[in-house]
């Protein structure tokens, strides 16, 4: 899975110390991706090894935390969807 997220207009970079991050599964055993952030591009790739390990139903937080010292805030959140692909 890739994703790519583009900061603001598209002109600033992202604030210094920024992170953007994926937990995925239940609040005691959540497993964390980090966006590599470079200037106004925040990029995700996940392996499919790496999703083989979430379950269908488990819980996703997408966060934005703007400084180490900040809060993170909870972009959005929902269930994970798995599809079954018949080969």
């Amino acid at each position: 899975m890739e994703w790519q997220f583009r900061w603001g207009d598209g002109v600033d970079p992202f604030p210094a110390g920024a992170e953007l991050y994926l937990l995925v599964g239940p609040e005691s055993a959540s497993m964390r991706w980090d966006f590599d952030i470079l200037a106004e591009y925040a990029n995700l790739d996940i392996t499919v090894t790496d999703a083989a390990e979430v379950a269908d139903r488990d819980p996703f937080y997408f966060m934005f935390r703007p400084s180490p010292t900040a809060q993170p805030i909870n972009l959005a959140q929902g269930r994970v969807k798995r599809w079954k692909v018949d080969r």
